[in-house]
C-alpha cells in the first residue's frame, strides 16, 4: 500500500492548463488528480476550469503495511474516519 500527501491544489482555466507540469517527468513518484471545477457553462455543457491535486508519496503509518487487518487497519483497531474494518 502506498500513501500520498497532498502538496497543493490548484484551479486553472482550461485555456491555461499547465500541461507540462501535470504530465511532464518528475524526479520521483508523484500523483496528479485532474477533475473539473469552476463555473459550469451551460452553453458548452462543460466546466470552465480544471482542478489539479498534486501529491507525493509518504512513509506508511505504523500498522498500515502488510500486517494490517481488514480495511488497512491494525487488527482490532477502530477507524477514526467512520469506516468499518472489513469494508475497506
Amino acid at each position: 500500500m502506498v500513501w500520498f500527501t497532498i502538496d497543493r491544489v490548484e484551479r486553472h482555466h482550461k485555456d491555461t492548463f499547465p500541461t507540462a507540469e501535470v504530465y511532464g517527468p518528475t524526479a520521483g513518484p508523484e500523483l496528479r488528480l485532474v477533475t473539473c471545477g469552476g463555473p459550469f457553462d451551460r452553453r458548452s455543457r462543460s466546466y470552465r476550469d480544471n482542478v489539479v491535486v498534486f501529491a507525493s508519496p509518504r512513509p506508511p503509518r505504523p500498522g498500515t503495511g502488510p500486517e494490517a487487518g481488514p480495511g488497512g487497519h491494525p487488527p482490532g483497531a477502530r477507524c477514526s474516519y467512520g469506516c468499518q474494518a472489513g469494508l475497506g
